[in-house]
């Protein structure tokens, strides 16, 4: 059984003594999230299934029938149906090829929770699913165990999972899948309005203008549905040659010139008229605002697509990259990777994190409908022949910048966001919003 105990989650290692004194900050901010979510009792993570209008995931256990076998405790979030069925299938499969271990898969659809309460026990799970922005907290705390090098070609990786992935040379996550921003729009909507489609000439002048045709005051449509929302924002940021922090994340960098006319393009989308928040078009998000016809465009991920075709009657939406910006094109990537407990006693974890993360099994992890990208390159040809429409999320990863604000950085993405919706009032100035996010992030980097 899993312990119950909570104990501080930071390991000894040789190099600790030389660990900058910003990231003991860091990791003891971590610490106190981590302990602040568990409650005592069961574990959260191992709690029972909470929806009580659905079945519970079962638990994936293989090996022969009555084996006494020790147990290799697997962590990860619940997606979808059919996503989840495949997963415990592939942890089944694995069970069936081993003697020594029995791995036991938890999915929770609560999986924030239920991973940071998981990582406060004095045991946590052995092999878990990790999004790529808490990567290197984890790693620099010691909460996370680099796996064996040999185990995965990083070849056959992309450059900036590679990157995020690793930590002094050592990889301490391996790849389950990445998403890119892209730009939805709806073909009939540019049709009606006599505008050609958007396409790899687009540049930001180009995305104001159409958004600007496209808005009807007298339907309450708009062009463009436009979040007050940083990591929406953050691709402009990169389009206009900007940065969040310095490359090894010590200091801000955010209240800069390329800053400000990033800010101020994206909040004038929305002052001036041709653009609007998801909430000002009844919609929970720009995916819905789209779907519904209240917007012609919005800048969402690949995710959104089995969404847009589960709608009736689905919009004859298409997919373009990200229009380009002052210093050219630019997007934002997301992904997750399955991480390692630092000091689980199970070899068997890295040979399931090997197996779940070899070609043929990423081929068929990515969800229905190509909602992930696969993570090695050596996949992307196949990728886009299966997914001809979606090429635009996959061609968005040569110019990606991966997202890697994870935890600590929450008070400064809160920060921004409502800094953009007071933008797009008219009522706070570009220039007091960065100004307020230069001192917010440095007090999160512990300057």
């Amino acid at each position: 059984m899993i312990a119950t105990s909570v104990a501080l989650p930071i390991r000894a290692t040789k190099a600790a003594t030389t660990i900058p004194r910003r990231w003991v900050t860091i990791a003891l901010l971590w610490v106190s999230l981590l302990l602040a979510a568990c409650q005592g009792g069961a574990p959260l993570w191992l709690t029972p299934w909470r929806n009580a209008d659905e079945a519970p995931p079962a638990a994936a256990v293989g090996n022969e029938p009555g084996r006494d076998l020790p147990e290799l405790h697997v962590l990860a979030p619940s997606v979808a149906p059919a996503a989840d069925a495949q997963f415990l299938a592939l942890v089944e499969a694995f069970n069936q090829t081993e003697t020594d271990v029995t791995a036991n898969l938890t999915l929770r659809p609560d999986y924030d929770d239920a991973l940071q309460a998981a990582l406060a026990l004095a045991t946590p799970p052995d092999l878990f699913v990790l999004d790529s922005g808490r990567v290197r907290d984890l790693a620099l705390a010691g909460v996370l165990a680099p796996f064996d090098p040999t185990l995965f070609n990083t070849q056959d990786l992309y450059p900036l999972l590679h990157a995020a992935f690793s930590l002094d040379g050592a990889l301490y996550c391996l790849p389950r899948e990445v998403r890119t921003l892209a730009l939805l729009y709806d073909r009939d909507r540019f049709d009606e309005a006599g505008l050609s489609y958007p396409d790899e000439t687009w540049t930001w002048d180009d995305l104001r203008a159409a958004a600007e045709a496209l808005t009807d005051r007298e339907t309450a449509t708009f062009g463009l549905a436009l979040p007050p929302d940083f990591s929406r924002w953050l691709p402009f940021l990169y389009q206009a040659g900007g940065a969040v922090t310095d490359d090894d994340f010590s200091v801000m960098v955010i209240n800069s010139d390329e800053a400000r006319d990033a800010m101020d393009f994206y909040v004038r989308l929305v002052f001036d008229g041709h653009a609007a928040a998801p909430a000002e078009l009844e919609s929970a998000w720009a995916g819905e605002a789209l779907a519904r016809r209240r917007a012609a465009m919005a800048i969402e991920g690949n995710w959104a697509l089995p969404y847009l075709r589960r709608v009736d009657p689905p919009p004859n939406f298409g997919v373009a990259e990200l229009p380009a910006g002052p210093r050219g094109r630019a997007t934002v990537a997301f992904a997750t990777c399955y991480a390692m407990a630092a000091g689980s006693p199970h070899h068997a974890a890295q040979r399931l994190a090997q197996q779940l993360s070899q070609a043929d099994i990423l081929w068929r992890t990515p969800e229905i409908d190509g909602a992930y990208l696969p993570p090695r390159p050596s996949l992307a040809a196949a990728w886009r022949q299966q997914h001809p429409d979606q090429t635009p999320f996959l061609t968005g990863l040569a110019t990606a910048q991966l997202w890697q604000f994870g935890p600590r950085f929450n008070p400064l993405l809160q920060m921004v966001n409502a800094g953009l919706q007071q933008g797009f009032l008219g009522v706070r100035s570009v220039a007091d919003i960065l100004a307020q996010a230069d001192g917010v992030g440095n007090r999160a980097l512990g300057r």
